[in-house]
């Protein structure tokens, strides 16, 4: 599985078009919030429910929407989305779609008895990126062209706010509390090495983060 197609989950064929919210389409990039906006924007109906976790070019393809509306996405501190990862996936229904399940078990078993530092210290992170999209870069989703619009996962709802004043449409209200909360440790939690090699190769995530989050 190539890290381009990241999350064989998601069908088309089961995906709808459907009239969605009047001017934004979501490229939902796994551990931002999501599962939140996808909510927030399923009152107005629309594609975002079955397909997701998709690069920008594949939804293009999937949907004329996506061609016609304003994409947008939510960008979120390196080292925070590198943790929520490895959280979530101590799940075994994270990888059930990827592997078979007495693989999920064993693969949910070492991230939940895993150390987050010892994990990020020795990880291959290229590597592991290409067998679970949950830690594929933020920037690899965004391989289209046209301008997609980014809000930072610190200031959600005032982002949303921002979009829909600049694009029009209905108003998108995040739901009181967070869809997906997981429990895991802080960043500052990290040993030093563990940062750098998060760092090291999130370099491209950590730029459209620090721009990101001035706006």
């Amino acid at each position: 599985m190539q890290a381009s197609y990241p999350n064989p989950r998601s069908d088309p064929a089961i995906s709808e078009e459907k009239a969605g919210h009047d001017t934004l389409f979501l490229v939902h990039i796994p551990g931002n919030a999501g599962g939140s906006i996808r909510k927030a924007l399923g009152q107005y109906g629309g594609n975002h429910r079955a397909y997701h976790h998709q690069t920008a070019s594949k939804l293009c393809q999937a949907f004329q929407s996506a061609r016609t509306k304003q994409l947008f996405c939510v960008i979120r501190n390196p080292i925070e989305r590198a943790l929520k990862s490895w959280s979530w996936c101590s799940r075994q229904s994270t990888w059930h779609p990827l592997v078979s399940s007495e693989q999920a078990q064993v693969y949910s078993a070492l991230f939940a008895s895993s150390d987050p530092s010892t994990f990020f210290e020795r990880v291959n992170l290229a590597a592991l990126a290409t067998v679970c999209h949950h830690f594929t870069k933020q920037a690899d989703y965004l391989d289209v062209t046209q301008p997609v619009e980014m809000i930072s996962f610190d200031s959600l709802q005032a982002g949303l706010d921002r979009l829909v004043a600049t694009y029009g449409g209905k108003p998108v209200v995040l739901p009181t509390k967070k869809m997906h909360e997981t429990d895991r440790p802080s960043a500052d939690s990290l040993s030093k090495l563990a940062v750098s090699n998060i760092l090291d190769f999130y370099n491209d995530d950590n730029a459209l983060w620090q721009n990101v989050r001035l706006i």
